[in-house]
This record gives C-alpha cells, structure tokens and sequence, in this order.
C-alpha cells in the first residue's frame, strides 16, 4: 500500500509508525510545509511543497495556523498523482496545506484519515460536532488520535478513533540502575514556560532535603523567548542551591535524546496543557517509571501506580507529594520500570499501531472496523518498604 502523510514537518513522534510501515512492504511519503534540524530523515526524506502567495492570501483568513506558502489544488494534485496513494493521513486538517491536500486527495478517489492530538473520548459542544461531522462528512474521512481522553465518556464521533503513539522496545531493559548512588531524574522539553520547568525545580529543592537525587534537563534553544526563558531556568537553579544537582543539556540531536533516556532512573514531565507528548512513552519503552500532570494527553498512558504517577496540573505540593512517594522505594521504581515495558509490549509496539492504521483506512473503504480496546487508570498502591 502507499500512504503519503501530510503535516507541518516529520514529528520524530511519527518515526516508529513510519519504521513499521516500511518493513511491512508499504510505500510511505511525508509532504511537509517545512523541516527542522533535530528531525531524522534516515528513513524518509520529506518533501517540502512550494507554495503559491495568491493562493495563501486567500486561504488564510478561512483557516487556523498555516504556512505563509499554501499550493493551489490543482498544482498539489498533480503532485499526488505522481505517487498515486492509496490513503492520505492528514495532519490537522484546517491548515491550508491540508485543505489543500485533502482535496487533492478526495478528487482522486484516495482516502483521507485525519490526524490531530484532540481526546477521542470527551465532552461534546456543538461547534466541535459541527465542525468534525462537516470535515468527515465533506471528505469522507476517518479520524484518529493518540489522545483517548475519559474512557467513561463515549467517543465525540463513530469515525473517530483511538490510535496511540507507537514506540519500539529498547532492549529488554534498563541493566544499570541509580549510577552514583542515587536516584537520577529526567526531564524533556523545550524551553518554555508551559513545560513548567521552573516547578519542577521548585520540587527538586525540597526533595533533596530528603533523598541523594540528580536531574537532567535536555530541550531545544533555538530563538529569543527560549534564551529568556532558560536564563529564568538557570537563575532559579542558582536560587535553590541546585549547581550541584541539576544537569542542563541543549539541541541534542534525536538519536542522542533517546540514549539520554538509559542513563536516568525516573522520568519527570511537569508541562502544563501538553497536547499529546510522545516523550513519556519513549521513557516508558527504555524501562523508566514516568509522571506527568493530569493536563497532558498522553496521560491516559501511564498507569497510575502500575508505572508512574499522575500529578494536578500547575500544582507544586501535589508535584512534590508524588514525586516523594515514588523516591520512597528504588526496589518499587524497578517494578514500575517493569511494568512500564510490559505496557509499550502490550500497547504501543509498531506493528501494532501500524495494523491498527491499515484497519482505520480498510474502514474508509467500507469494511468492517472492530473498536478500539479503552485504557482504564488501575489504582494499584505502591510498595514503598
């Protein structure tokens, strides 16, 4: 089959499914309004689409986000008809060069399956039914995301479904725990306020009062608001007496992130509102026990005291209150670094995700789709002896 993906650029998010796809026999290409230098093209070049500013000008004001560069249908479609796809996935499908493709797609008779980090399982309004039933409606179009949302709650559409992130085993688990005699957490992101750094500091000073514990830091730094906000980070790093206890590292290339990931014994991912971060299950798939706050859309991918912990979101007692109990035990962080493999093997492998892909689009073509098996929270208590 050939499936050609449509986004803003190559997610390293996307890499496992991608992989997967390959080495089942597809053809895949990704169209990209650009590209950045941390993303690995070793197994697919992305190809960047010109774009016509008569056309963008237009396109804009009907759409959210965008490039400034948006190709005409007609240019675009001959595009696509070099590669003859059978299914188009499109990234966030009110961007114009998704419209764009999506179109494309639809008059040459390919399906569409839209892609966004929206919870498949939510509360409904009646301006998002609207507007998801008249994109589906008008492109006869499937929907997925790697966000379930409240399992409790029904899904927001029948053509709206679950598929998580994918992310292959590294090994069959972490060999070396608590380098230094002591306890080594990890955190990734991007050097904004919203990945709420500076709370995660805030834990770490009061936690060191009571445990030998180290954090690394790794995340992008690239433009001026990152600058100034990690100048925040440092000052605070000073202003805690952490120099000792905190280890910053930017602009790691991809391949090195992930190797970052084996040197750590807890990862801490204190973002505020992170739509669907991939960073928790890369952990996870290197056999680490993770937390998270309550507002990321991965969540529902940690098992409550199975592999990690959930914590309030933006709430630093609540913060410190979990990070403290999964400290209390080095003996139950390697049971949870267990489980956390046990649930990347059960859930995320890419083959998996990649057959549960090929089911989605064998939907559009009006065959049978079997639902999505839900993910509930287990309340399992920690052995903190």
């Amino acid at each position: 089959m050939r499936i050609l993906f449509v986004a803003p650029r190559f997610h390293t998010n996307q890499v496992p499914l991608v992989e997967a796809l390959l080495a089942g026999g597809h053809q895949v290409q990704f169209h990209v309004e650009r590209v950045r230098p941390s993303e690995d093209h070793s197994l697919v070049t992305p190809r960047v689409i010109p774009g016509d500013p008569a056309v963008a000008g237009w396109q804009r004001p009907l759409t959210r986000g965008g490039s400034e560069w948006t190709p005409d249908v007609l240019s675009y479609r001959r595009v696509l008809k070099e590669f003859a796809p059978d299914a188009v996935v499109v990234r966030e499908p009110t961007r114009p060069l998704s419209l764009v493709a999506a179109l494309a797609a639809r008059s040459l008779g390919a399906p569409v399956v839209f892609y966004t980090q929206s919870p498949v399982h939510d509360q409904r309004t009646v301006a998002r039914d609207l507007l998801r039933g008249t994109l589906l409606t008008l492109f006869g179009a499937e929907w997925i995301s790697p966000v379930q949302g409240n399992p409790d709650l029904d899904p927001v559409h029948p053509h709206y479904h679950y598929l998580p992130f994918a992310c292959p085993l590294a090994g069959s688990g972490k060999s070396h725990w608590f380098s230094g005699d002591r306890i080594n957490l990890l955190s990734i992101g991007k050097f904004y306020p919203r990945k709420n750094h500076l709370l995660l500091l805030e834990a770490l000073a009061r936690l060191r009062e009571e445990f030998n514990v180290h954090l690394t830091i790794v995340g992008e730094c690239s433009n001026e608001p990152q600058r100034h906000y990690l100048a925040q980070v440092r000052e605070a790093v000073a202003r805690h007496g952490l120099a000792d206890s905190v280890d910053i590292r930017l602009n790691l290339p991809y391949r090195q992130v992930l190797q970052t990931y084996e040197e750590h014994d807890l990862f801490v991912l204190p973002s505020h509102d992170e739509p669907a971060a991939v960073s928790l299950l890369e952990a996870m798939a290197r056999g680490l026990p993770v937390l998270c706050s309550d507002t990321n859309g991965t969540a529902c991918y940690v098992e409550v005291k199975g592999n990690g912990a959930v914590f309030t979101d933006n709430d630093a007692t609540d913060l410190y209150e979990k990070l403290r109990t999964l400290l209390a035990s080095r003996t139950q962080l390697q049971a949870f670094g267990r489980r956390s493999l046990e649930l990347v093997r059960e859930r995320h492998e890419p083959a998996i995700i990649r057959d549960r892909l090929l089911e989605v689009i064998d939907c559009r073509r009006g065959r049978a789709l079997q639902p999505a098996p839900t993910v509930a929270l287990l309340d399992r208590t920690p052995d903190t002896n």
